[in-house]
């Protein structure tokens, strides 16, 4: 007589599903250009298909808060084991460790297209934190993934003065 199996739940993006403790997933990726605006400093990055499915991009990527490290040089290819040398990888390190917010995916043809955006205000205003990232390849490692709340989606910083007296004059 048979007996039926049950099926393994697949894995949630909260359990270890990288090689190294207290690692969710290390990511070769791209850098593209740096933006920067009164609160943040937004990096385009890409990641090739090859190093991550449709589902799990989605379950760590999308309208996310990860708490990661992103790193170039050689500190990103030593960190990179059992994935190969990373091309292009200079012998300068750049390394952050910090809490990165991501809202979508995009998907081409060989390769995922997100932006990192990093709160100036856990940089502590210091833009030059992220200096020597942009164009580079790096090894993007998320250590935890929290969903975005609404807090973190509104435009407004809650710290900026009261201006409910200039609204209260138009009357």
């Amino acid at each position: 007589m048979a007996t039926a199996t049950k099926k393994k739940p697949e894995k949630k993006a909260d359990k270890k599903i990288g090689g190294s403790p207290g690692v969710l997933i290390a990511l070769p990726c791209r850098l593209k250009g740096k933006s920067t605006s009164p609160k943040k400093i937004s990096i385009g990055c890409t990641i090739a298909k090859e190093f991550i499915t449709p589902s799990k991009a989605y379950d760590l990527l999308v309208f996310r808060r990860i708490t990661a490290k992103l790193a170039v040089g050689k500190v990103a290819a030593a960190t990179a084991a059992g994935q190969g040398k990373l091309p292009g990888l200079e012998d300068v390190d750049h390394e952050i460790e910090a809490v990165i917010q991501t809202s979508r995916v995009s998907m081409g043809d060989e390769d995922y297209s997100i932006t990192l955006n990093f709160n100036l205000k856990e940089l502590d205003g210091d833009e030059s934190k992220l200096a020597g990232f942009a164009g580079r390849d790096a090894l993007l490692t998320i250590k935890s993934v929290g969903e975005l709340t609404a807090d973190d989606l509104d435009d407004e910083d809650p710290d900026a003065p009261d201006e409910e007296a200039d609204d209260d004059s138009d009357e």
